[in-house]
C-alpha cells in the first residue's frame, strides 16, 4: 500500500471513530458539555460546566475500565479543571460509545443535579 493511501485510509477511519465519538456524546450528556472538534490530530476536548471537576471521577472511570486525561493535565499551570481530553484514535466506533457511555455514567453519580436535556 502506497504511504498516501495509507493515510487516506487512517484518516477514513479515525474521522468516522470521531464522528462516532461526538454522536455518543451528544446522546449521552446532551447540553451538559460543550467539544471542540479538531482539524486533525487524535483527541476530542471536551468541556463541562466551570464548577466541575473532572478529576473528582476520574478514578471511578478507571474503576469502570475507561479512561480520560482530565483537562488540568494539559495546561503548564493554574488549568482549568472542567475539561477533559478524550482519544478517538485507539479505540475502535463500538468501544468509543461505550467509553462515553461509562464516563457520562461516573459524571452524573458524581454530579447528580446535571441532567441530560
Amino acid at each position: 500500500i502506497e504511504y498516501e493511501q495509507h493515510i487516506e485510509n487512517l484518516s477514513t477511519i479515525y474521522k468516522s471513530r470521531l464522528d462516532v465519538m461526538v454522536k455518543a456524546l451528544d446522546e449521552y450528556f446532551g447540553k451538559d458539555i460543550t467539544y471542540t472538534i479538531p482539524d486533525g490530530g487524535f483527541f476530542l476536548w471536551v468541556s463541562f460546566n466551570q464548577e466541575v471537576d473532572t478529576s473528582l471521577f476520574e478514578k471511578a472511570a478507571i474503576e469502570n475500565s475507561v479512561s480520560f486525561i482530565p483537562g488540568e493535565h494539559c495546561y503548564h499551570s493554574n488549568g482549568e479543571k472542567n475539561h477533559i481530553r478524550l482519544c478517538f484514535s485507539y479505540c475502535n466506533e463500538e468501544q468509543c460509545i461505550e467509553g462515553v457511555k461509562r464516563i457520562a455514567q461516573v459524571y452524573y453519580e458524581t454530579y447528580p443535579m446535571k441532567s441530560v436535556v
